[in-house]
């Protein structure tokens, strides 16, 4: 596993990001969360839209913002750069993950819950909280087949049915300690984020196996990660004591010989 660092530069700051049919959730992240926490407090530095929806290429990202305001849904315009609030307060008070669902709404993991919320009005739903079973505290999600989503939680991978609010459970004990992202792969693998002693990257195979493909290394206090072929992207803070100060954006490279490997067994 060869590490490789893409971008480096900053004051990085936490946030959830998506950007709808690519892998710019970390590319972007670098440049975009830079935002986090200015919401509250200046608002109105950012356009309020209703019936805005979302088109291709679209970036979303979610904002912490505070007590008074809870948190905030953004879109960025990716050749303007224009931002505009989708959706705030209500039922979010500290979001986390994102991502987009196949019939383009916005799914946020937000305090122990699963928030919908419609890009046209910014209205909100509940999707599921720990009344409908061990969801956990939910960080980082991906969108899978028959559009269910998989969550990462701290404690476990599980999978949620959008529509029943049924839980299963994915992956969970072996070396996964605090899994805190996740992604899928074309071959509808898991790559998870484990923030363990030192950070981890994991593969889980459909079946549930788990495989450590990366440890250490440039892997400081890594915050999400997405992937593309067989390229995984992960967000990081490079300076020494993890107090988000330097951002940085990684590569990690699986050997060929291990996708060889990996590849002959199936």
């Amino acid at each position: 596993m060869t590490h490789k660092i893409i971008h480096q530069f900053g004051l990085a700051k936490l946030a959830g990001i998506s950007r709808r049919n690519f892998f710019a959730p970390l590319i972007g992240l670098v440049g975009v969360i830079f935002t986090l926490g200015t919401l509250a407090q200046d608002p109105s530095a950012f356009r309020q839209g209703v019936g805005i929806g979302l088109q291709p290429g679209d970036i979303v990202y979610v904002d912490s913002g505070d007590a008074i305001h809870g948190g905030f849904v953004i879109k960025v315009h990716p050749v303007t750069g224009e931002k505009t609030v989708i959706a705030s307060g209500g039922l979010l008070r500290m979001p986390f993950g994102v991502v987009i669902d196949a019939d383009g709404q916005i799914i946020v993991s937000d305090s122990g819950r699963l928030i919908r919320i419609d890009p046209e009005t910014g209205s909100q739903t509940l999707i599921a909280d720990n009344s409908q079973g061990d969801l956990g505290w939910p960080c980082g999600l991906a969108m899978q087949h028959h559009n269910s989503i998989v969550v990462a939680n701290l404690q476990a991978v599980i999978r949620v049915n959008p529509n029943s609010s049924q839980i299963q459970t994915v992956s969970d004990g072996g070396s996964l300690l605090y899994p805190l992202c996740v992604a899928v792969t074309e071959r509808e693998e898991l790559i998870v984020l484990n923030m363990a002693f030192p950070p981890e990257i994991i593969r889980v195979s459909p079946n549930g196996a788990q495989t450590v493909i990366a440890r250490g290394g440039l892997l400081n206090r890594p915050q999400a990660l997405a992937v593309r072929g067989d390229h995984i992207y992960v967000t990081d803070v490079a300076t020494a004591d993890g107090n988000f100060g330097i951002g940085r954006t990684a590569s990690t490279e699986e050997s060929s010989e291990s996708i060889r490997r990996r590849r002959s067994k199936r």
